[in-house]
């Protein structure tokens, strides 16, 4: 995961060198290809990006079936500088899909293989499992996301599911099938997996139950801070640290109080004890390590910052371009 920014970059700049740009925008007066997410997808061939330009409308609700590359604004941005969108369903057909800078008003539901969300905010992320679609293999990054869960039938075990400097506020399940599930420098609020194997470090965990069967794990869960958590059932220490401080108030880890309205209170107080802690000796948490958490979601392509005609061109070029980078 530590080159995700570049690689994601490299996929968006294969994609954009190889197959069509779809631009969609529902301003009024604005020549787009399309209006919306979902006629976009339907005319896109597979393999073809979707760029949603920044609106304060939503482009409504997808139910995707070609792998497809997604790309929009952000979010916690002014509300008519995001790209909104109501929930996208990820079904068969649509393995490999990448999703980036969307922000999401209800849900990201999951029924296939190989998707990655990278930047996005995400009410509920839902799974989908049975024994004929695992679901495997799937990656969030640098993302907010309030609540994770599931449906599952058919007892086939599914594996792959790496969560990377994210922020989960309201509550974090995934199913008991479910292994080899990887956490790292996120902030996970009212983990509630109670028999996945989980290989877990760096991250912030805050009310995590005592029966959670995290607690036993001690060879693959290291480096992490327990916020409000009764460690009498935890096997080890491993670097952990426990502290009694809760992040809906103040506390003595954050700057600021949780909230699902902005992540700004996400950067650690001058003196947290997570900072340095975690393994390497970076900081625990979603802004520590190689890929940190891009505040307001923006996503990992380069935009333009000025566009300027002149009366007097200079060298011969009567524009003045610059961009910045947002890896």
């Amino acid at each position: 995961m530590k080159h995700l920014c570049l690689l994601l970059l490299c996929v968006f700049t294969f994609s954009m060198s190889q197959a069509k740009i779809w631009r969609v925008n529902n301003i009024a007066g604005i020549n787009a290809d399309y209006s919306t997410a979902q006629a976009a997808h339907d005319a896109a061939n597979v393999g073809d990006t979707i760029h949603l330009e920044t609106s304060s409308t939503s482009y409504g609700f997808v139910t995707a079936s070609k792998q497809l590359v997604w790309i929009g604004n952000g979010y916690f941005v002014d509300g008519t500088k995001a790209s909104y969108m109501g929930g996208i369903q990820f079904g068969s057909g649509s393995a490999n899909s990448v999703v980036t800078g969307i922000y999401f008003t209800s849900y990201v539901y999951v029924n296939t293989n190989n998707i990655t969300v990278n930047r996005c905010y995400v009410p509920l992320l839902y799974f989908f499992t049975n024994s004929t679609n695992l679901t495997h293999d799937f990656a969030m990054t640098q993302s907010f996301v309030s609540s994770v869960s599931y449906t599952t039938s058919g007892g086939t075990t599914s594996s792959g599911y790496t969560f990377t400097n994210n922020v989960c506020t309201s509550s974090f399940e995934l199913p008991t099938n479910f292994t080899s599930v990887v956490l790292i420098h996120n902030y996970i609020n009212n983990l509630q997996s109670s028999t996945v194997a989980f290989i877990a470090y760096n991250n912030i965990f805050y009310n995590v139950s005592t029966n959670q069967q995290i607690c036993t794990y001690a060879i693959n869960v290291y480096n992490n801070l327990f916020m409000y958590y009764n460690n009498t059932l935890y096997t080890g220490t491993n670097g952990n640290i426990f502290v009694n401080s809760t992040p809906t108030s103040v506390n003595s880890v954050f700057t600021g109080s949780l909230s699902n309205a902005n992540d700004s209170w996400l950067t650690l107080k001058s003196g947290s004890v997570a900072i340095g802690a975690g393994l390497g000796g970076v900081d625990i948490g979603p802004l520590g390590g190689s890929s940190k958490y891009r505040f307001s979601g923006i996503p990992p392509v380069p935009y333009f910052t000025q566009f300027q005609f002149q009366s007097t061109p200079v060298n011969t070029l009567p524009v003045i371009i610059s961009t910045r980078s947002n890896n």
